[in-house]
């Protein structure tokens, strides 16, 4: 993967890490961080540059996030990162309905009444049990 450096961190584009490494990086509303999503797992990433159209996200955060070891070539040109423990699915990346996904902005009614929205609850576990009697 190209990398660029800025203030002797290195940073890999968010394109290249979706293409080359499986990691989907989705945007989150309101805030300035990004979610970096592989199978099953997603950090938390606040370190990220924007040059252009390109958006580049910090390999040392994607590696220590991952438990990923990152790899610089012998010409210095590009870098790569090599996974340990569990591979991410070959047939698809985390998305909004997969397991470890983002899940858009909802607001749910509580049994007292009362009403909590799924951004009360980020960085939690949540597991939504919803039902029908048609």
């Amino acid at each position: 993967m190209d990398y660029i450096e800025q203030n002797g961190r290195l940073f890999v584009s968010a394109r290249e890490l979706e293409s080359r490494a499986g990691i989907a990086i989705k945007s989150l509303p309101g805030r300035s961080e990004f979610a970096a999503c592989r199978a099953d797992r997603c950090i938390l990433v606040d370190e990220s540059s924007r040059h252009g159209d390109t958006l580049w996200i910090s390999l040392e955060q994607i590696a220590d996030g991952f438990g990923a070891k990152w790899l610089m070539d012998e010409d210095r040109d590009t870098v790569s990162l090599e996974f340990y423990g569990k591979a991410p699915p070959e047939s698809s990346s985390p998305g909004a309905g997969a397991v470890g996904g983002l899940v858009p902005a909802m607001r749910f009614s509580l049994l007292n009444g009362g009403t909590i929205s799924l951004d009360e609850l980020r960085g939690k576990r949540v597991l939504i049990n919803s039902w029908a009697s048609w």
